[in-house]
């Protein structure tokens, strides 16, 4: 069964200030205990190396060096140097409920659920700071699973903290008093434990607060654990039917697309079959009308008397195919077909 989320950020210099009591440790020593550098894990019976999910190990070895070579170039807005104990990196961590030992001998649902909490905070993390997300790593040497993750600017070093909701946010309420101030920090940060659970802890039947700050008595927190796991089955198969809808959809799209291409194949052909039989109209005109020159053309030689004169018939048909040849110059401009109906010549009885 699990338990409450947990997810923190936290800002570190290249240097701990002396003032500061919150401060236990540096850039250097933070990502040395990342990456169980020796003098970095005593407090790790045993260490084991850790497993990047996003970027690689020496992503994050390179921040070091990347902080000492673009800070000397930088100036704070009073154009002078960055202060070696100003926060510039962003190293953040999320636990998940469930121990160690207990997830290696849990059930296939489960594990796959500890695998869905990784992968959907690893969104969530790229959501939240993009491309200045530089590497998640796993740890499972100690008692509980958890995801360390480290956000670096990529533009400019020292501005990094803008990017931790908090500080921003107090940031933002620059002419406020330190009591609103304060305020806005804690706001700020509340809303986004907020948005984790909503968008990630929720679906892993994680709780949003303990049973402490609940004030809840055994029996309550292990109902209130209860309701937390059936409401991620349920938002599961919500998410599932969703997916099934629209994997039902694309096959519905593509159908349609094959219907359309079938359709304008059917349209593109039977417009080939009707202009192949208007043209044929065209040459079986034109041949009955150079017959009928050719007749006209004998029987004036045969009789000169009436070569002047023209039978009726001869005249329908000059003016059936001078008809003719206007649409075929009107079809040829539109390119298609005239829709004209051939009626052959009438004689006069």
């Amino acid at each position: 069964m699990a338990g409450p989320q947990f997810i923190h950020l936290e800002g570190y210099a290249r240097k701990t200030s002396k003032q500061s009591k919150t401060k236990t440790t540096d850039i250097n020593g933070v990502i040395g205990e990342a990456l169980r550098e020796a003098g970095y894990h005593s407090h790790i019976e045993n260490p084991e190396a850790p497993k990047p999910l996003f970027g690689t190990l020496d992503n994050l070895a390179a921040i070091r060096e990347e902080i000492a070579t673009k800070v000397d170039y930088e100036k704070d807005p009073r154009g002078r140097k960055i202060r070696a104990d100003k926060n510039i990196l962003l190293a953040g961590v999320t636990s998940f409920a469930k121990p160690v030992v207990a997830l290696k001998d849990a059930s296939p649902d489960e594990q796959q659920n500890f695998q869905t909490w990784k992968d959907m905070t690893i969104d969530f993390l790229k959501n939240q700071f993009g491309d200045n997300l530089r590497c998640v790593l796993e740890h499972s040497d100690e008692e509980y699973p958890h995801l360390h993750f480290y956000v670096l600017d990529r533009d400019v070093v020292s501005e990094t903290m803008d990017l931790h909701p908090g500080f921003n946010a107090k940031k933002l309420a620059d002419q406020a008093s330190s009591k609103a101030k304060n305020e806005a920090y804690r706001d700020a940060m509340s809303e986004w434990q907020d948005k984790y659970h909503s968008e990630v802890a929720s679906y892993c039947g994680l709780t949003r607060l303990g049973p402490k700050v609940q004030r809840l008595n055994r029996q309550e927190w292990k109902a209130r654990k209860q309701e937390a796991e059936a409401l991620a089955g349920i938002r599961k198969q919500i998410d599932q039917s969703y997916q099934d809808l629209e994997a039902e959809l694309d096959e519905l799209e593509a159908e349609k697309m094959l219907i359309d291409k079938k359709v304008k194949q059917r349209i593109s052909e039977g417009m080939k079959s009707i202009r192949e039989k208007y043209d044929q109209g065209i040459r079986m005109l034109s041949t009955v009308y150079e017959d009928l020159q050719k007749t006209r053309d004998r029987l004036t030689k045969q009789y000169p008397d009436i070569s002047q004169q023209k039978t009726s018939r001869e005249e329908h048909a000059e003016m059936m195919f001078e008809a003719y040849e206007e649409a075929e110059q009107e079809s040829k401009r539109r390119k298609v077909g005239t829709g004209m109906k051939f009626t052959p010549p009438k004689p006069n009885n």
